[in-house]
């Protein structure tokens, strides 16, 4: 009983299905079957087609990676050999002999001549007490020479040259100041060859370079200096413009970081921010093939800077499919770079799909063909049978009239034709669609709404805080220019005044201090020893001056230090000026490393008793005025190096000493006297303010001081003043 339930069941089943199958038109029987085993044997004809295309197109793209990542490893290694091989040919150069680092002019045109021969952007040398002199392409196709002597303290002269690499004339100054430029110090701390950070040249933000640094050692195995070759990264990109993979195959290189090196696309590797240049990291290129590779790279690799080896990979970027290797790039100095390829697939597609149109038109031509052939087979085999169809139909309407008559109010619509069961199925499955449709573009409607209301309250959130952050700002802004002026007048305080100076019979003095900014860097003093006790003879006076690089908050605050060190040491009784001196640094190079590094300050020590004074420090030229008219410049740069840029320099310091007779005087001074800038852009000069004060010699010290700094002022007119000022006289009675 239970087997003829089952067979009962499945016969319930099968009745749907024999019911469609009873519902197909003769022709369709007849016309499928023949068309449908044509297009299984087109369709695996074009398939294969399409396999054997990819294989060769796979074959093909490899190929041409190993090629192009031949060329380009070729050429980073042949384009960043130079740069440390000319390091090491100048420093064989200096320590044979052959090369005086410290002979600018022959120098520089020794440079000039390097750039005519080597693949190099520019060239420089500096020394440990910052000196500069580099020579090279300043971004506008000509070769310029720019060096910094030691006098100028952080100001650099550009000189054009001709075909000879000699200097023309003066091209521009600018502040320069080596211990700011990491290829300099990181060669100093490291006291080995290595590369420098990517970076943009300061005052040509356009140029992005990398340097090769290389310390050099003087004959005493004291570190001299450091010399430098810098590399124009825009040349790899021009290389690599020039390469062709494919019709829009993508070439980029790119630091473990992320951040662009360069690349064959018309993109800066770096953006424009307020006037500086800020690297470019991948992710945020404008080239939506660049920007989209290294996210799937990072997505599908990880971490770029732990990838190791090369990869081949193809991935699915912007839409397509694309055939991206990763291939690392070192050198012997530490460069680790990724350099990445982007082919697209369709380059290499053409054949295959106009191969593929082809077989798809084979294989509907075929269908037609086979169409068209059933249609003509299935009228000749239908006919009779459509006649007999009819003919029963009539029959069995006939029968229908006969028998049922008016019984039916209604005639009962049940077709058993296929087409217009379909028909109804579709109109039924349109309206379900639209139904669906309507509720689903009702329901996104909804969500955008909520969307622009969730995102209206984020702004108005926003316009909040940016509100509270400019209270904020001005509150820190009052707050600073209080702390400002109380720092201002703290160093105004604590300079010497002129009723100290009334008691010292044997001196005249005048002094005159006045910073660019809220707070200076330039620094002076001036100490009786003995200010209790008469003495015979002068007293013993200590006077300091000195100059911190820079202006500002940490310029000033590293003066009051100086300041206060310097009173310390006299307090001590410290009478030794190499070991006053060397205490001095040593101070201030700890508190320079804490406020700002690279921070210095050039100072000058004078000692006096009895018409005589005793020099030590290295600071501007002392001026030193005779009664008969002559003036003596004495140079102070043998007698140190500036406070701050190392722990000890005792071996550096030296003395030398200065007889006065009545009526003979010292001017001292800071550069902000000598470079003040006139609304022409001249600078005042050593040689006009010898000139002033020398006219007015006969004058007393107040006098001197008053009339030079009214002729400085003169000078610069209604222009800012761009440094800090400094003038002490010392007249001997």
């Amino acid at each position: 009983m239970g087997h003829n339930l089952d067979r009962v069941s499945s016969a319930a089943s099968l009745a749907p299905a024999l019911q469609a199958f009873r519902k197909l038109p003769l022709r369709m029987v007849l016309i499928v079957p023949f068309v449908l085993q044509t297009f299984g044997v087109a369709a695996l004809v074009g398939y294969l087609s399409y396999q054997n295309g990819q294989k060769s197109v796979n074959g093909l793209v490899q190929n041409l990676q190993v090629e192009v990542q031949g060329r380009i490893r070729n050429q980073l290694d042949n384009y960043f050999v130079t740069p440390p091989q000319l390091n090491e040919m100048n420093a064989q150069a200096f320590r044979s002999g052959q090369l005086d680092l410290l002979d600018f002019k022959a120098v520089g045109q020794t440079f000039w001549q390097q750039l005519r021969v080597f693949n190099a952007s520019f060239i420089d040398f500096a020394t440990v007490k910052g000196e500069f002199i580099g020579v090279g392409d300043f971004g506008d196709g000509t070769i310029r020479t720019e060096e910094v002597p030691l006098k100028t303290r952080g100001k650099s002269y550009q000189y054009t040259t001709d075909g000879r690499g000699n200097r023309v004339r003066l091209f521009s100054t600018q502040a320069y100041n080596p211990f700011e430029e990491a290829w300099f110090t990181n060669a100093l701390k490291s006291r080995k060859p290595l590369w420098s950070d990517i970076y943009n040249w300061e005052g040509y933000p356009q140029i992005m370079s990398i340097s090769a640094s290389y310390p050099v050692y003087g004959r005493d195995a004291k570190l001299f200096g450091v010399l430098g070759v810098d590399l124009k990264l825009s040349a790899i990109s021009d290389f690599l413009s020039q390469i062709n993979i494919g019709k829009s195959g993508k070439i980029f290189i790119l630091e473990r970081s992320g951040l662009l090196v360069a690349s064959s696309v018309k993109e800066a590797p770096f953006l424009m921010a307020n006037g500086k240049a800020q690297r470019l990291p991948a992710l945020q290129s404008r080239d939506l093939d660049i920007r989209n590779t290294t996210a799937a790279i990072q997505t599908k690799l990880g971490n770029l800077a732990t990838l190791e080896g090369e990869y081949r990979l193809t991935l699915n970027i912007n839409g397509q499919n694309n055939y991206v290797q990763v291939s690392p790039w070192r050198d012997k100095l530490g460069l680790n770079w990724l350099v990445v390829m982007v082919i697209p697939e369709s380059d290499f597609m053409g054949q295959i799909q106009a191969n593929t149109q082809r077989t798809v038109l084979l294989s509907i031509g075929a269908l037609l063909l086979a169409a068209v052939l059933g249609i003509f087979t299935a009228r000749w085999i239908a006919k009779p049978v459509l006649r007999l169809s009819r003919a029963s139909q009539a029959f069995a309407q006939a029968a229908q009239q006969r028998f049922m008559g008016d019984t039916l109010d209604r005639p009962v619509v049940k077709s058993s034709i296929q087409e217009l069961e379909t028909l109804s199925q579709s109109f039924y499955q349109m309206g379900t669609q639209l139904q669906q449709s309507f509720v689903a573009l009702e329901a996104a409607n909804q969500e955008l709404e909520d969307r622009v209301a969730q995102r209206t309250m984020d702004l108005q959130q926003a316009n909040l805080k940016i509100t509270q952050l400019n209270e904020q700002l001005k509150t820190d802004n009052v707050r600073m220019s209080a702390e400002l002026d109380v720092t201002r007048r703290l160093q105004q305080m604590m300079l010497p005044k002129a009723e100290e100076f009334e008691h010292l019979c044997k001196l005249d003095i005048a002094c005159f201090m006045e910073a660019a900014q809220e707070v200076g860097g330039d620094y002076y003093d001036v100490i009786s020893s003995t200010s209790q006790l008469p003495l015979e003879g002068d007293r013993p006076l200590t006077i300091g001056i000195g100059d911190v690089t820079g202006h500002g908050l940490e310029s000033g605050v590293l003066m009051i230090m100086a300041q206060t060190a310097v009173r310390t040491l006299l307090a001590v009784r410290e009478q030794d000026s190499a070991k006053f001196l060397n205490a001095l640094n040593q101070v201030l190079y700890e508190n320079a490393q804490r406020l700002s590094p690279g921070k210095n300050m050039t100072f000058s020590l004078l000692q006096y008793q009895n018409q005589r004074f005793q020099v030590s420090g290295q600071h501007e030229d002392i001026l030193v005025f005779r009664e008969d008219g002559t003036v003596e410049q004495v140079e102070t740069i043998e007698l140190g190096m500036p406070l701050g840029l190392m722990e000890n320099i005792q071996d550096f310091l030296g003395k030398t000493q200065i007889h006065l007779s009545p009526g003979d005087g010292i001017v001292l001074y800071t550069d902000g006297i000598s470079e003040a800038e006139g609304p022409d852009r001249t600078l005042y000069g050593l040689e006009r303010l010898i000139a002033v004060v020398r006219q007015h010699w006969s004058l007393s010290a107040q006098e001197i001081q008053e009339r030079a700094i009214a002729d400085v002022r003169s000078h610069i007119g209604n222009g800012p003043v761009y440094d800090d000022m400094t003038l002490v006289i010392l007249k001997q009675l």
